[in-house]
């Protein structure tokens, strides 16, 4: 039998267990507590400001045009290579907009070998143009899309090629080997891989100074036109 006493301290009993079965709710495991002891850090801003350095490898296309002064007849012929190498550079960072420089130094497997017939010149010649390697310097303009920048590219560049054309019947011959100026447009992406490493992807377009070499006898003269695109993607370590 419950005395007064008794039925006065069970109600009372009764609200004390509810509230601290409420208060234990609160910091379970949906509580401020748990998400204090559980909670994954976040992953530190990815930043593209600082000096970097890398390689890549790829290929490149080059479109030749061979022209006779005498005669004007000129001669078509697209080559293509592979291209490998290294990049080295500095970005600076304002908010999302990346400005930067960039030099690169690439060796070529570009070359073409083929026989033509100009009128006047006794017998067919044999053409053949080989480009050694490509460096070119340009800046860069970027937007950072948190890990991924996308950019285009704007300079210059130099490309090393040897050139000449042998007469078959007779055996003789007239080269040239020079260093080319180029311009340079480009436009690619840039991935972080991780805080210090990145891959890249990028397309340049090299339209190549005009090189005029003397022909085989009086004032006939050869001028050779090249224009060289390549498509690369390389790695990044920044410092």
């Amino acid at each position: 039998m419950l005395t007064p006493r008794t039925r006065y301290l069970l109600p009372l009993a009764a609200g004390l267990v509810a509230s601290f079965a409420t208060g234990a709710r609160a910091d379970g495991p949906y509580g401020p507590r748990a998400l204090d002891f559980n909670a994954v850090p976040l992953p530190p801003p990815v930043t593209w400001r600082g000096f970097y350095v890398g390689g890549n490898i790829g290929g490149a296309w080059a479109t030749s045009s061979l022209s006779d002064n005498l005669t004007s007849v000129s001669f078509d012929r697209d080559n293509n290579g592979f291209i490998g190498g290294v990049q080295a550079g500095y970005n600076y960072q304002i908010a999302n907009l990346v400005l930067g420089v960039e030099w690169d130094f690439d060796w070529t497997s570009i070359d073409t070998t083929g026989n033509i017939s100009i009128p006047g010149v006794i017998g067919p010649l044999q053409a053949s143009a080989d480009t050694e390697w490509i460096s070119t310097l340009a800046g860069r303009i970027g937007l950072a899309l948190d890990r991924t920048l996308v950019y285009v590219k704007v300079g210059g560049g130099w490309v090393r090629n040897e050139a000449s054309l042998t007469q078959l019947t007779t055996g003789t011959s007239v080269s040239a080997s020079h260093t080319s100026g180029a311009w340079l447009v480009g436009a690619g992406f840039e991935y972080a891989l991780s805080p210090n490493w990145t891959a890249k992807f990028e397309y340049d377009f090299l339209g190549l100074s005009d090189k005029t070499f003397p022909g085989f006898s009086g004032s006939r003269a050869f001028e050779l036109e090249r224009d060289i695109q390549q498509v690369k993607v390389g790695i990044n370590f920044k410092f």
